[in-house]
């Protein structure tokens, strides 16, 4: 059984798609060949690798066919020494033949010495072979002259294209010259005839553009056998672009030979010779589908680069058995060069020399030349007049310059006349050239035949192929349509200006927005079609028409499509649609406001009442999607829309949700004809302060409030109802009108039951036209009562003034402690009506330190700290710096008067050397000079003020 199924089928498959496509089409450059000279255009001509023509192997027997003669024909034609056999050679090889030692008779009968053989040769195959050139430079494929044995029979055939020819040798029996002329002495003749297949043995680019990389496909007809694993196959090719190296897998190398499915082996090996012989080929010189199977493109058993030569070591070429298969001589070659080899084109273009050879000492292959073409190419190949595109030359001379030209006569040459669109001043040294055009009528003219061609500074031009440019170098005009103005309202009138339409054809639709709904819609035509005076297009291909833009073209940026005969163009057009404008713009609920519109159907109604005769539909006003009452609209007169599409009319803002709650609502306003205008207005957040934050209980707080309904034009107003809700059921409550601003302010009073301290509500309330309760909240801060004494430190049995406020009104006072002492007064004080209080206590006997002073009024709590003293025992005595350390640079000097020696002394730091006074003594009294006012400084454990004037530097009598 056949090895069929193994790593290489996916090879096998590529290289047979690739062999089928390359025995027809593969050569040099099929987008470019052509028959001109080199210096028409800077081409050259086609390159193919020429080999020695190389004989398939000997059919198993002669090919001979008899023909009829007028006597005696010969049937015994044998093959001579050098007979011909089926050959294959590449396109542009020359073969020779000699009849006369190719066939000859068999010995009986013997022909006469005085006879002459005369040989004639014949070519048929559609031009693929022929003997020369004629004098008009056509290939000669006529049966030329008889040759005479006596002179030369030599005869050279050149294969001129790929393809299978046929070729015929005549062998005739002659008596005379006369007799032969007429046709009536011709004894006997016979025919040989063999077939001759040509192949294309080149080197091909699968990428052309200057400077990428590429793909190569070499093509060649194997000189001699060529030994898998030894040896080599070197591809040349000067000024292209090599890799330092690459993989083995980027290279594929190929061959026609053909494998026996069930042994795999070689047919031409087998019984059947046949197989691998002409049979194998179809008339385009294209391999049919002949037994067995091919080996495949297969990975090269070696790969090496040494600068800009590739070479390959001859693989198995089947890998299907582990035999080890060669090439063998007359086998034809294909080694692909995969794009990801990475060898790259040379950026200029040009013909650059291109060689194979092989490591045997076999007829060597030609040195050719590759083209690479220069090329244009356009980022935009289609568009109308305005249309920027930008032109790319590749492969030009790096440092000339470069010019762009509509190539008129599409031959690749600028002609005198032909338009420069844009120029390079200096190629770049990559061989590219860029520059924008912008795409005009004239030169370009209305279609596809506007070729861009280009020059550089030597000369040289783009290529061809097939004598039409490039697609890439064709600019396709097409028609374009612009408006004046581009933006109008409904019955307004636009200018449509046509360019480059086909000539005398008539202008059929002009279609608007593209909608057909729309129009259906409103009752109106089965189609969108727009309405416009029927207009033809010039020989130029330009017209213009104004058109109307109907009443039924909704608003916003619409497409306009314009057609005439089998060509369009489409444009964008702003139709506005009808306005309004609000005056104010922000509003409140309840507010007159004013509307003004414009762009409405002339003639019809915004309100108010039912559909009328030739009316579509009602008039309606709406706020946030809810309507407006027509009493509340032009205090409910009719708004009736003039021949020019416009009104005004005044509104009173209903109280409604939309208009209560902040943000933007859209004022819609619908015309009794079907069209409709918008205006958006803002609704200000509604606020609610209370001054004083803080407050309280009993005392005034103002409350204010801003937007809310307002007090309109006629009179129309609102009630506010503010609650100050202090528990359950402590709420005071007042009412108020907002002014025509939205604005209020009203005072209430902080219940006096609030509990202290205590955060209360504050609601601020109205109700809309549907009994929907608006509600705006804040709240407020009840403090807790607050506590302060005459003084802050003392001894016990000291007298403290204690003041209380911020306390319920009206209550007694429950307790007062210091500590854990009772010092509450007798008989017991109460709290006035705005919860105030003052008594006396004695700061009981204590421990020394600060102690907290507790107040209880009707469950509210208040506390304040007390620092208790010792009290210095009499006579004690105390460092003067030290007494006065407190009063810190306040203490200014002190005086003491003993009553006892009736004489003065004195401490002041500024002179403390020169001081009488050395201590405070306990009990006594004295004059204290300080710079200004110092309250609740601790002197010998008591808290002192010390008070001054306005002027500062007092004195002040104490007791130490």
């Amino acid at each position: 059984m056949a090895k069929r199924l193994t790593p290489f089928i996916g090879l096998a498959v590529v290289a047979a798609l690739a062999l089928a496509a390359a025995f027809g089409a593969f050569s040099l450059s099929p987008a470019y060949a052509g028959s001109e000279a080199p210096n028409a255009r800077g081409l050259a001509q086609p390159v193919d690798f020429q080999s020695q023509a190389t004989a398939l192997p000997a059919p198993a027997a002669p090919i001979i066919e008899t023909v009829a003669a007028t006597t005696n024909a010969r049937t015994d034609l044998v093959a001579g020494t050098n007979r011909p056999a089926n050959l294959r050679v590449a396109k542009g090889d020359t073969f020779t033949i000699d009849p006369a030692t190719a066939v000859v008779y068999n010995a009986d009968p013997v022909v006469a010495d005085d006879q002459l053989d005369r040989y004639y040769v014949a070519l048929q195959g559609n031009g693929v072979l022929d003997f020369g050139l004629d004098a008009g430079g056509d290939p000669i494929a006529s049966i030329p002259p008889a040759l005479a044995s006596a002179s030369s029979t030599e005869v050279t055939i050149t294969a001129r294209s790929v393809g299978v020819a046929t070729v015929t040798i005549l062998s005739e029996d002659i008596e005379s010259n006369a007799a032969f002329v007429a046709g009536t002495g011709r004894t006997q003749h016979s025919t040989y005839t063999f077939s001759v297949v040509v192949v294309d043995n080149t080197l091909s680019l699968s990428g052309e553009n200057p400077g990428s990389n590429t793909g190569q496909t070499v093509r060649f007809i194997a000189p001699a056998d060529l030994v898998a694993g030894i040896s080599e196959i070197t591809i040349e090719l000067e000024d292209f672009g090599f890799p330092g190296s690459t993989i083995p897998t980027a290279v594929g190398v190929s061959s026609d030979a053909r494998y026996d499915a069930d042994n795999n082996t070689r047919l031409d090996d087998a019984a059947t010779p046949a197989q691998n012989t002409i049979a194998r080929y179809n008339t385009d010189g294209t391999l049919n589908a002949p037994t067995g199977y091919s080996g495949g493109l297969v990975v090269p058993a070696d790969l090496s680069i040494s600068g800009e030569e590739l070479t390959v070591t001859v693989p198995d070429m089947n890998p299907e058995n582990d035999r080890g298969d060669n090439i063998k001589e007359g086998d034809l070659v294909t080694v692909l060069i995969r794009q990801g080899a990475g060898v790259s084109n040379p950026s200029e273009g040009g013909d650059y020399p291109a060689k194979i050879t092989t490591s045997l000492d076999t007829p060597e292959l030609t040195t050719n030349k590759v083209n690479v073409p220069r090329l244009v190419d356009l980022d935009e190949t289609d568009g109308g007049r305005g249309t920027v595109v930008e032109a790319t030359g590749k492969g030009f001379k790096n440092g000339t310059s470069l010019a762009f030209f509509r190539d008129a006569n599409t031959n690749g040459l600028r002609d005198v006349g032909e338009v420069v669109l844009c120029d390079v001043a200096r190629i770049g040294s990559d061989d590219t050239g860029k520059c924008s055009f912008t795409v005009s009528n004239p030169p370009f003219v209305v279609g596809t035949a506007n070729y861009v061609g280009a020059v550089d500074g030597r000369g040289n031009t783009a290529n061809k192929a097939d004598d039409n440019m490039h697609s890439d170098q064709q600019f396709e005009l097409t028609p374009t349509i612009s408006a004046a103005p581009a933006s109008g309202n409904p019955g307004d009138t636009i200018l449509i200006q046509m360019y480059d339409f086909p000539p005398n054809s008539s202008v059929t639709r002009v279609d608007l927005a593209r909608q057909q709904e729309l129009a259906e819609a409103a009752g109106r035509t089965t189609t969108n079609t727009v309405m416009f005076t029927s207009v033809g297009v010039g020989a130029d291909g330009s017209a213009n028409f104004q058109m109307t833009v109907p009443n039924w073209a909704p608003e916003g940026v619409l497409d306009l499509k314009v057609t005439a005969g089998t060509k369009s163009d489409n444009i964008t057009i702003t139709i506005g649609g009808p306005e309004v404008t609000a005056t104010p713009s922000t509003v409140l609920a309840n507010q007159r406001i004013n509307l003004v519109g414009s762009g409405f159907s002339p003639n019809s109604r915004v309100c108010c009442g039912d559909q009328e005769e030739g009316e579509v539909q009602d008039p309606e006003i709406t706020i946030g999607g809810t309507e407006i009452m027509s009493a509340k609209i032009n205090d409910g007169e009719d708004v009736t829309v003039d021949n020019g599409g416009n009104w005004s009319a005044s509104i009173n803002l209903p109280l409604i949700q939309a208009t209560a709650d902040e943000g933007t609502r859209e004022i819609v306003v619908r015309d009794s004809k079907g069209r409709s205008g918008s205006v958006d207005v803002t609704i200000p957040a509604r606020s609610v302060t209370i001054d004083p934050p803080v407050g309280r209980a009993g005392t005034i707080a103002i409350v204010r409030g801003e937007n809310f309904p307002s007090k309109n034009d006629g009179g129309d107003s609102f009630n506010v109802e503010i609650t100050y809700t202090a528990g359950s059921n402590n709420n005071v409550q007042v009412t108020t009108v907002p002014d025509a601003s939205g604005r209020f302010e009203a005072e209430i009073r902080i219940p006096t039951s609030a509990n202290i301290p205590s955060t209360n509500t504050v609601r601020v309330v109205y109700e809309d036209s549907n009994d929907v309760t608006v509600t705006t909240t804040v709240t407020h801060q009840v403090p807790e009562g607050a506590l302060t004494l005459s003084q802050n430190s003392g001894p016990p049995d000291s007298e403290v003034t204690v003041r209380g406020e911020g306390f319920r009104a009206s209550v007694p006072i429950q307790s007062v402690k210091l500590g854990d002492i009772e010092v509450t007064p007798t008989p017991r004080p109460s709290t006035s009506r705005q919860g105030g209080f003052e008594f006396d206590i004695l700061i009981p006997g204590v421990d020394t330190g600060i102690q907290t002073l507790e107040v209880q009024v009707s469950g509210t709590t208040a506390s304040v700290g007390f620092n208790v003293t010792d009290v210095a025992e009499a006579g004690a005595e105390t460092a003067v710096a030290t007494a006065v350390a407190n009063l810190g640079e306040n203490f200014v000097r002190a005086f003491y008067f003993d009553n006892i020696s009736k004489t003065w002394s004195f401490y002041d730091p500024e002179v403390a050397d020169a001081s009488t006074m050395e201590y405070f003594i306990a009990g006594a009294s004295y004059w204290v000079l300080v710079g200004q006012s110092q309250e609740g400084v601790i002197l010998n454990r008591k808290t002192r003020n010390l008070y001054c004037g306005d002027e500062g530097n007092c004195w002040n009598l104490i007791v130490w």
